[in-house]
């Protein structure tokens, strides 16, 4: 369906779907919460406003590196792997992590990581290899190998700037 492979790779979803992580992040800002672990050259304080304003964009580098790594050395390009990193990260972290901060407040979102990170790692890799499997014509473990080689290959740029 040309809709959907235009519809699926374009840059515009990617950033749609990052909106909603955008927004928790400027309620965070809004209720005074800073990250407990800072490392970049901003005060921590304004950390969520700052990352609400570059989250989408790096969603969108990120799965663009995914895209790249996965993809490499085949005939047929990939398609939609940034989107499929942006909604499992939307499913896998911000929707569960938004529910537990409004249910049971900041202070809860930290042992909360201990499932949220494997649910988005299962849901980003699964979407990612689902849409590398159709858009490829590859067997299921080649796309679980390339697309979980692409995860690897972003994660250091997401570590490094999502909290």
């Amino acid at each position: 369906m040309p809709f959907l492979d235009s519809a699926l790779s374009s840059r515009w979803l990617v950033l749609a779907i990052s909106l909603p992580y955008s927004l928790f992040c400027l309620r965070l800002w809004t209720q005074g919460h800073a990250p407990s672990f800072h490392r970049l050259p901003w005060t921590a304080h304004h950390h969520y406003l700052i990352q609400a304003l570059y989250l989408p964009f790096l969603v969108l580098a990120c799965g663009s590196i995914l895209q790249w790594v996965a993809g490499r050395g085949l005939a047929v390009s990939p398609r939609g792997l940034p989107a499929a990193l942006a909604l499992g990260i939307l499913v896998g972290l911000v929707v569960p992590d938004w529910i537990v901060y409004e249910s049971r407040g900041f202070s809860a979102l930290g042992p909360l990581m201990r499932f949220t990170g494997p649910a988005l790692l299962f849901c980003s890799w699964a979407l990612c290899a689902y849409l590398f499997k159709q858009s490829t014509g590859s067997n299921a473990l080649q796309a679980m190998t390339r697309t979980g080689l692409g995860l690897l290959a972003q994660a250091p740029l997401a570590a490094l700037f999502i909290r």
